[in-house]
């Protein structure tokens, strides 16, 4: 096409047709014009494509890290939740005086101080590389910007329970055990002591008011939890209805 052009030109040029070669001139002109415009719409189709292609798996790969998070903190909270009932039987049956003595609780039962461990490995990256500015669901943005604080709240908690465990619960001068950890699951097994002086040591520490202040404190500590777990549990909720709308809009543009 430019070689015809070139060619049509020079005849025009050397024929003296100045207005025709003006003509073609500025034809030619728009042709490449026309050209470059077509050629950067091109790129600039591909570049939105290539955005949106990327732009799907970040939000599918966040949606699938939400998902298998959540699903941890369900078994997480269920285990608090079981952890709470136990202690409330614990202390009430310590504390009644209705209930035999046969009947009382022997042991110290498990804290229930397991942490829940998260992995925030996409979301953490979008938050600090700045790329969660180029979601353009604002609701979804404000959601992920506010996950953190959030979270934290929960794991402090946990955090907190944690230490009191190791630091004032456990110190408490009573047998301690080996225990058989297996997952959440935790079988004691007292190695230095027989059963008649375990019963004594224990039946001793329940009757001190210190001891009796730590227990009824870890108790504290599993429902203060289970409060906090509430707004992470609608977060989540919220979290993965705006993924799902988003992930939806996208693939159907």
């Amino acid at each position: 096409m430019l070689r015809f052009f070139s060619g049509m030109r020079n005849d025009l040029l050397n024929t003296g047709r100045l207005r025709k070669y003006l003509t073609y001139a500025l034809g030619e002109i728009i042709l490449v014009m026309i050209g470059i415009l077509l050629a950067l719409q091109v790129n600039n189709w591909n570049e939105a494509r290539k955005n949106k292609t990327a732009e799907l798996k970040a939000l599918n790969d966040l949606r699938k890290e939400f998902a298998s998070n959540q699903a941890t903190f369900q078994e997480h909270l269920h285990y608090k939740k079981e952890k709470e009932q136990l202690w409330n039987e614990f202390i009430h049956k310590l504390s009644d005086k209705n209930v035999p003595e046969a009947a009382k609780p022997k042991r110290r039962i498990d804290p229930g101080s397991i942490t829940w461990n998260p992995s925030f490995g996409m979301l953490n990256s979008l938050l600090h590389s700045g790329n969660i500015d180029h979601l353009e669901n604002d609701s979804l943005k404000v959601a992920l910007t506010n996950w953190e604080g959030i979270l934290e709240d929960f794991m402090e908690d946990e955090r907190i329970h944690l230490d009191f465990t190791r630091d004032r619960l456990s110190t408490y001068p009573v047998p301690r055990p080996l225990l058989e950890i297996e997952g959440t699951k935790r079988t004691p097994h007292f190695l230095f002591q027989e059963e008649e002086e375990l019963d004594q040591l224990f039946q001793q520490a329940f009757r001190d008011i210190n001891f009796q202040n730590l227990m009824i404190e870890n108790l504290y500590w599993l429902n203060s939890t289970i409060e906090e777990s509430a707004p992470l549990h609608e977060s989540f909720n919220l979290i993965l209805r705006h993924l799902d709308t988003e992930i939806k809009k996208l693939e159907n543009r």
